[in-house]
């Protein structure tokens, strides 16, 4: 049975402490590899934006 975040959410209050636990350390371990991806792809299109500025300004007119 497939468990959404709002189902899983619901149930916290009448969870036992472990499962709470084991939730947060689950999601912080997510939100790090979100972080990193987020990043990593923000990094790209600085280089692109970069990239652009480049071609642009070296363009003859």
């Amino acid at each position: 049975m497939k468990t959404s975040i709002y189902t899983a959410k619901s149930r916290m209050s009448t969870a036992p402490r472990e499962t709470i636990i084991k939730y947060v350390n689950t999601s912080s371990d997510i939100l790090k590899e979100c972080i990193a991806e987020y990043r990593e792809m923000a990094e790209a299109a600085d280089g692109h934006a970069v990239d652009v500025g480049r071609l642009s300004d070296g363009w003859p007119e």
